[in-house]
């Protein structure tokens, strides 16, 4: 804009670094939302293209060994948590390979001893299980229930 030019990586690597200062606010969140006493929690597909290209060396690896389908994980989702602490809503966003219960597992994790088990409200799929259902009170969508059935 000011007539002088500017590499693109030279600008990437300006915006990287401005870019992770935000890092301490989204750490900072996870902590509150952790506390939080209701969470919404599911999964939308996503293309991230670093992932694409090792999914691409991943099929390689596979086919080259003679199988179709490899055994690592080549899924990619962004996963959507919207959590209620007291009077404020946090939303936190995740991509990448590991699912809604996997990245609700990890903020469980940062949850304080002593706390009230938290609502968690999602479909019935299994990606949105987290390892220890008993640290949460389970609640499914009955809309999702409901379409099996009419």
């Amino acid at each position: 804009m000011l007539g002088v030019p500017v590499p693109d990586a030279t600008q990437w690597d300006q915006i990287e670094a401005v870019g992770d200062c935000a890092y301490k606010v989204f750490e900072h969140m996870e902590h509150e939302a952790a506390q939080g006493e209701l969470i919404f929690h599911d999964d939308t597909a996503v293309r991230i293209l670093a992932l694409i290209k090792e999914n691409s060396a991943i099929l390689a690896a596979a086919q080259a060994q003679g199988v179709s389908l490899p055994k690592e994980r080549t899924g990619m989702h962004t996963t959507a948590l919207v959590v209620k602490v007291g009077e404020h809503t946090a939303l936190l966003y995740y991509s990448s390979r590991r699912h809604a219960g996997e990245n609700l597992q990890g903020l469980l994790d940062k949850r304080e001893a002593g706390l009230a088990k938290p609502l968690a409200m999602s479909d019935a799929l299994t990606s949105n299980a987290v390892a220890d259902e008993s640290r949460l009170i389970r609640c499914h969508c009955l809309a999702h229930g409901r379409r099996k059935f009419s």
